[in-house]
């Protein structure tokens, strides 16, 4: 895995953090969305369309992960080409969470009640990053640390627009970015933050992959400013070698 692509060894598979259905198939296990019944875990996966009955909250006190537990409390950093937590590597096993339809108070996340037992779930199922697609608020970020868990952030913005051809949608780019990197700065919990992801390639060749790849730079400069040890990446499309950041 590297900073600039996010190539991951997502549990059994090379796929960069595979979608929940994916993994659901892998490990034969339940969707984050529907709580897990602990007396079933001996019963056969339900069969398409059907839906068990809800379980209560689980306790997550009481719930044990000691390979992750000094990971929670750490902060994820490169050392050459690994990933490390304190003095041991970090191997990302990531699963995608959202995005969501917004709840009634317009949060981008379900409620607490539900992320606990989605949570619980995420490392039942053997994985330690989660890929979210809004920044997430500060409960969400010390749940994430509590149940040993590393979130991959990304920053939403118009990036679908011709956004180099005016200076409101890169300020907006630019605040959007800032706004994250407050939110996430020193924070254990937090993996990285995705300054942008998959620029459509018609943009990039209208603005020109240089400019692009500049302006990128200049995202990641406004998340180091905030938090010099914030470790930064964007999702490359077609291929990375259409865009080459320097990435802080």
């Amino acid at each position: 895995m590297n900073v600039g692509s996010w190539r991951v060894r997502s549990l059994t598979t090379d796929y960069p953090f595979v979608p929940l259905s994916l993994a659901r198939r892998l490990t034969r296990s339940l969707c984050f969305s529907i709580p897990l019944n602990p007396a079933s875990s001996s019963q056969s996966a339900p069969s398409a369309g059907s839906r068990p009955q809800d379980a209560p909250v689980k306790d997550h006190s009481k719930l044990v992960f000691a390979d992750l537990a000094p990971a929670g409390r750490l902060r994820v950093r490169v050392e050459g080409k690994f990933f490390r937590v304190g003095d041991s590597k970090f191997f990302a096993k990531g699963v995608t969470y959202g995005p969501f339809a917004p709840t009634p108070d317009g949060d981008p996340f379900p409620v607490r009640e539900q992320v606990l037992r989605d949570f619980a779930q995420i490392r039942e199922l053997g994985a330690n990053v989660l890929r979210v697609y809004h920044v997430p608020p500060r409960w969400i970020l010390d749940l994430a640390q509590e149940f040993g868990l590393k979130l991959l952030v990304d920053v939403p913005w118009n990036k679908h627009l011709c956004f180099l051809d005016d200076e409101r949608d890169r300020q907006a780019a630019r605040e959007a970015v800032h706004a994250a990197a407050v939110r996430c700065a020193g924070h254990p919990a937090i993996f990285a933050i995705s300054v942008v992801n998959e620029i459509p390639p018609d943009i990039v060749r209208w603005s020109g992959a240089r400019a692009v790849a500049d302006f990128i730079d200049g995202l990641i400069d406004a998340i180091k400013e905030v938090d010099p040890e914030l470790l930064c990446t964007f999702g490359p499309i077609p291929t990375p070698e259409f865009l080459r950041p320097r990435l802080g």
